[in-house]
């Protein structure tokens, strides 16, 4: 006897997309093929739906999802399916995917590995695929969708945030100078050699760890900013307070899902001290993820800045073979400070080494000298 039909049946692989429509299914149960499946990369604009229901479609499954808008109540389509002669076309929102995965404690990350959404695109558009069995009952379909133009992608560095516990990452942009980023002026010529050491190993899909050390002020933020636009491979931040994540058993099972990333850990002394002094799990990861099997299965590069003396760091850390490049970032020379005035058509002159927070930022509202200070104060 055959089963009663059901379009809601368990999906396998669970969850397409996370829609409550089993798309596949349906389509099997009422045309008997299996589909192909022809799926848009870029957001597809709303007009499209207006475009299948004037040829015919027939609207077979719609998902409205209901929220909040500046106080007003506002209901939505968030999902939408039509049959469009032997062609199933499947119209859905991103967002409302995410909130119901988020809601129903799934882990989704905030990107979209396959086609990333363009920046400043109307949150109004649709993403949509099209099921179909034989190439003339897709074309009727694929005439009446109009995609949205290409626009700037947005960046790829990510923060590492914690929500009710789940590791998840949130997409920002980062900022540099706008005058640009001249290495060799602001580095000297040894840190330029290295920049592209990086970005060389970046561009091979190298595993491994780079080491920047030096005094606050000496330009490691600014240089790695520069470093993260040179890459197309994602970039995973872990701010000093993040570092505990590291330790955490479920990391590297989060880390897993992020292969040929670089994961960025800034003022990461705590876990990069050696084990000798101090009790140290986070140290295991990092090595793990550097080196070995694991490191050559995920090929994730860790940038890791600190300030305390490299004698303190782990040994295991520095040798040959897992560290790729390390630098320490100090004070420019006199004459090399006073390039940079004159390249930046500053009167201003070094009178000894400065830092380049120093140079490039010459007035300290709080500082003030201990001769200026009245008697009282």
């Amino acid at each position: 006897m055959k089963k009663d039909f059901n379009p809601f049946a368990r999906k396998t692989p669970p969850a397409d997309y996370g829609t409550y429509f089993n798309l596949p299914y349906y389509y099997l149960e009422k045309f008997g093929a299996h589909p192909n499946i022809y799926e848009f990369a870029c957001l597809v604009r709303p007009c499209s739906v207006s475009a299948i229901e004037a040829a015919g479609g027939e609207r077979i499954f719609l998902y409205e999802n209901e929220r909040t808008v500046k106080g007003e109540r506002v209901v939505a389509p968030s999902e939408v399916c039509y049959r469009l002669g032997g062609a199933l076309v499947y119209f859905f929102r991103k967002e409302s995917i995410i909130h119901r995965l988020e809601f129903a404690r799934e882990v989704a990350d905030e990107d979209d590995e396959e086609g990333e959404e363009a920046e400043g695109a109307d949150s109004e558009s649709y993403r949509c695929k099209i099921l179909y069995a034989r190439p003339w009952e897709l074309e009727p379909a694929l005439a009446l969708i109009t995609r949205e133009p290409e626009r700037k992608r947005r960046g790829n560095v990510h923060l590492l945030c914690s929500l009710d516990g789940m590791l998840m990452l949130q997409r920002f942009d980062v900022k540099l100078p706008s005058g640009g980023v001249d290495l060799g002026l602001n580095y000297g010529p040894e840190a330029s050699m290295k920049f592209d050491k990086v970005v060389e190993s970046l561009s091979s899909n190298k595993n491994g760890l780079v080491l920047l050390s030096g005094d606050p002020g000496t330009g490691k933020s600014t240089f790695i900013k520069y470093l993260t636009t040179k890459t197309t491979r994602k970039v995973i931040y872990l701010s000093s307070g993040a570092a505990d994540h590291i330790t955490n058993p479920e990391f590297l099972t989060f880390i897993m899902r992020h292969r040929d990333c670089v994961l960025l850990l800034e003022d990461a002394e705590k876990v990069l001290r050696s084990r000798d002094e101090q009790d140290n799990t986070a140290i295991s990861n990092i090595l793990n993820i550097t080196d070995g099997i694991l490191g050559d299965c995920l090929n994730i590069m860790v940038v890791a800045t600190f300030n305390i003396d490299r004698e303190k760091i782990d040994p295991a850390l520095v040798r040959k073979g897992r560290l790729l490049v390390e630098h320490h970032f100090g004070p420019l020379s006199e004459d090399a400070s006073n390039r940079v005035f004159e390249k930046s058509g500053s009167d201003r002159r070094a009178s000894g080494p400065m830092t380049l927070a120093e140079i490039y930022n010459p007035d300290d509202n709080f500082h003030v000298d201990k001769e200026e200070r009245k008697v009282g104060f």
